[in-house]
């Protein structure tokens, strides 16, 4: 049980973390004039990095429970592979539709599908290292 609630804490923080570098690295070689500067590059990086955290630990409670409940109660192991596409399946993919619903895929139009790929990536591959290590030891 100590594995899950760290994950629980783990898991949200690398997935906002990934968001954060992300932005930050992006504002700073192709932002606006404002977002090339380093505390505006922090400021747009911060943002998304809360924005991040809140949703990736929404989603690590619900989904991350439900998984850590199967392996639990049919001592089974989870792949890395199902854990990266159930968080592609719930998270990356719903977001990404939501966010280019009636727009053009046209280079801006493609960063937020994958900034939420990288950050339900991050977050899924930490939950499975720390919640669902003992079980695929």
């Amino acid at each position: 049980m100590k594995r899950f609630f760290a994950a629980l804490v783990l898991s949200p923080v690398a997935g906002a973390l990934a968001g954060f570098l992300a932005v930050m690295i992006g504002s700073l070689i192709a932002g606006t004039e404002h977002e090339r500067t380093l505390p505006g590059a922090a400021l747009s990086a911060s943002i998304v990095g809360a924005w991040a955290l809140l949703i990736c630990f929404a989603y690590t409670v619900i989904v991350g429970s439900a998984a850590f409940a199967y392996v639990r109660m049919r001592q089974r192991r989870l792949s890395l592979a199902v854990a990266l596409v159930v968080a592609i399946v719930c998270g990356a993919i719903p977001w990404s539709i939501a966010a280019v619903s009636g727009r053009s895929l046209a280079g801006e139009a493609l960063m937020f599908p994958a900034l939420v790929l990288l950050c339900s990536v991050a977050t899924a591959w930490t939950f499975w290292r720390v919640a669902l290590a003992e079980a695929n030891a």
